[in-house]
């Protein structure tokens, strides 16, 4: 069997830059918290607060940042599984390790939310967001090329 790519069209990588776009201004507003904070403790005048905020601001802007990074991931589809695009590289997915093919809303368009056993712990955050579980999941929106193919192929490898 070759390799398939499913590729999302080039519209979608605008919507992503602008997803980057405002993400990157609520990054700048928490980074401002961040420095406020870290002026205050570079001035010992650092209260309990700042530190939570220092420390919010930091987890909110990795995860805000690790979101919108990898939102419309790229598949490679080969005889062993997939390849999942995360931060410009890629994850091995085995058909075995795939769990669940589930269809998470029609907002907009439709995407499907596929659960597996293991991708990176980052990619917990989709499922929690797309089926409120804490299983690592990628999604596939409707605006993938080849979309309804790729979900046919991952069940028949599956049996799903």
């Amino acid at each position: 069997m070759q390799q398939r790519t499913y590729s999302y069209p080039f519209g979608s990588w605008i919507g992503k830059a602008i997803l980057w776009f405002v993400i990157t201004f609520l990054f700048v507003g928490l980074l401002f918290d961040v420095f406020g904070a870290l002026y205050d403790l570079v001035n010992e005048t650092a209260t309990s607060y700042d530190l939570v905020r220092l420390a919010a601001a930091l987890v909110l802007g990795l995860i805000f940042w690790s979101y919108a990074t990898n939102l419309y991931p790229n598949i490679i589809e080969t005889e062993e599984g997939l390849l999942v695009e995360f931060y410009w590289s890629h994850l091995i997915l085995r058909w075995e390790d795939i769990l669940q093919v589930k269809e998470a809303g029609k907002v907009g368009f439709k995407t499907w939310v596929v659960v597996a056993r293991r991708l990176s712990p980052l990619h917990r955050l989709y499922g929690l967001l797309y089926l409120r579980r804490l299983r690592p999941a990628f999604v596939i929106f409707s605006n993938l090329e080849d979309h309804q193919m790729l979900i046919h192929e991952i069940e028949r490898h599956t049996g799903l």
